[in-house]
């Protein structure tokens, strides 16, 4: 895509879990994330997502140290053959 269309760039945009009713209105019912430890209301993603438009960085987690802790998690899974 770069050597293409050089102009265009992705942002890669990692949501935690959202306070939303989705899992109440889902098809076969759902928790609801509203009530989980450590979700985000939409507005707080919302602010990350605005950042990321006019900062352009190229990945990011819109929750704190979850960079952290998703680099840990694989970091643990063992090594690539």
């Amino acid at each position: 895509m770069q050597a293409t269309h050089p102009g265009i760039r992705f942002s890669l945009v990692s949501p935690g879990v959202v306070r939303t009713d989705f899992g109440l209105n889902a098809l076969h019912g759902g928790p609801d994330s509203r009530q989980f430890p450590g979700s985000q209301s939409p507005e707080e993603v919302a602010a990350v997502i605005a950042d990321v438009i006019v900062t352009r960085r190229p990945d990011v987690y819109t929750r704190t140290g979850m960079q952290a802790q998703v680099a840990a998690y694989y970091s643990a899974l063992g090594v690539d053959p």
